[in-house]
């Protein structure tokens, strides 16, 4: 197994590229669609200067677009940062301080919510322009190394300031690997998820 998250999307794609990856109210999507997808978005996101070990902001809602661009960043090479879109103000700026992104993906409806956190000198784009149909297709190349820092899953902040948890990739592909074996699942299953996108167990 790949100890990746691109290298397992990779390996996917590969073994079964028809297969169903996603499959949205929206849309569907098979795996090499979707390797296709992340491809091109990282690279976009390499053009525009995010780089090995940069953080991006993203406020995580349940579409196609942002899982796409949360994948993208890590085989970018950044490191993703699950948003909750609903964060108040004063959190987001707290975040946006922690963190220091390089970009905010996010999009225009959230614009009032940037703007009001004072977030300055940090470029924003769009989920659904970065990652909508239009995006293209590309080869997914994989940068990153096991242990290299996938996403940044800040904490709901209960006890005082959001925390910071660290996720490897290594973390992602060995939870990737047991969770089918721990349920019991075969390729026949579907899962579904109402769990927000910024939540670890969705992730």
């Amino acid at each position: 197994m790949p100890e990746t998250i691109p290298g397992l999307l990779a390996a996917a794609a590969d073994r079964d590229p028809d297969g169903v990856w996603l499959r949205t109210d929206e849309q569907q999507l098979s795996f090499a669609e979707a390797a296709g997808r992340v491809a091109a978005v990282a690279e976009r996101l390499r053009a525009s200067g995010v780089g090995d070990g940069d953080r991006v902001l993203v406020t995580a809602r349940n579409t196609a677009p942002y899982l796409l661009c949360m994948l993208a960043v890590i085989a970018a090479g950044g490191i993703a940062v699950p948003v909750n879109p609903a964060s108040a103000p004063v959190e987001l700026a707290g975040l946006a301080g922690q963190v220091r992104p390089r970009l905010l993906v996010t999009d225009p409806t959230l614009a009032g919510l940037v703007e009001a956190a004072g977030i300055t000198g940090v470029p924003g784009a769009s989920a659904d322009e970065l990652a909508g149909p239009a995006a293209g297709s590309a080869e997914l190349q994989v940068r990153a190394r096991p242990d290299d820092l996938a996403v940044l899953m800040p904490t709901s902040g209960t006890t005082g300031r959001s925390k910071l948890v660290m996720q490897t990739h290594r973390a992602y592909a060995l939870a990737g690997e047991g969770f089918p074996y721990w349920m019991g699942l075969d390729r026949d299953d579907r899962l579904m998820t109402s769990l927000p996108l910024f939540h670890l167990n969705a992730i």
